[in-house]
């Protein structure tokens, strides 16, 4: 008798041998699909326009920081005391005083209402009243139109005069120009009439007049 035998199991995992005449044999369980790819989600048209109004905001609010906490003071400590006032020439300051030379001479008119004054540069004349109050010029903290100038180009101006300075009326003293009279100091002649007062620089003839009813040029 042939002996008995069993056939025996491939091991586990073991690839079977093809059988012939068929099919192979079946192989391990096969591996598990791979996963889907997980796709992004995209923020929506409102979450945008929130964040970008944020930015804004932040962005505002950091620049009003700078400007608030980065200004200079207009105040300048001073060490061991109290802070100073920058200095800041203003319009009526840089025009108190448009003649520097010498003075030739002081007078006024009979009216005592006009004061002249003739300086080795200039002239310069005062009205105390007028019959009609100037009007304002832009960037003059005082007055215009109570004071005028010719200068040693034959330039005329009105100066801005602080309000603490308007010209007054002469005093019983003054040295009075008749009306009539002239006077003449180096490059400058004056003229009293009763209509008012007029000084010319003779080397070029520019001038002016100076009444109540105001200020003119020649």
């Amino acid at each position: 008798m042939s002996p008995a035998w069993a056939p025996v199991s491939p091991a586990f995992g073991a690839v079977s041998a093809p059988v012939a005449g068929g099919a192979p044999a079946a192989v391990g369980a096969p591996p598990p699909p791979p996963a889907a790819p997980r796709r992004r989600r995209r923020l929506s048209a409102g979450w945008i326009a929130f964040i970008a109004v944020d930015v804004v905001l932040i962005v505002t609010m950091v620049v009003l920081a700078v400007q608030m906490f980065g200004a200079p003071s207009p105040t300048a400590p001073q060490a061991g005391g109290a802070p100073v006032a920058s200095q800041e020439p203003s319009a009526s300051a840089s025009e108190e005083a448009p003649m520097q030379g010498e003075v030739l001479a002081r007078f006024a008119a009979p009216s005592k209402n006009i004061t002249c004054s003739i300086y080795d540069d200039g002239v310069s004349c005062g009205i105390a009243q007028l019959n009609q109050q100037p009007a304002p010029m832009e960037g003059c903290d005082g007055t215009t139109g109570y004071v005028v100038t010719v200068d040693g180009e034959g330039k005329v101006a009105q100066p801005c005069v602080p309000k603490d300075q308007q010209p007054k009326a002469a005093g019983d003293d003054a040295d009075v120009l008749e009306y009539g009279d002239s006077i003449t100091e180096g490059d400058y002649t004056c003229t009293s009439e009763d209509t008012g007062m007029s000084c010319t620089h003779d080397p070029t003839g520019n001038g002016f007049s100076l009444a109540r009813a105001g200020i003119g040029t020649s």
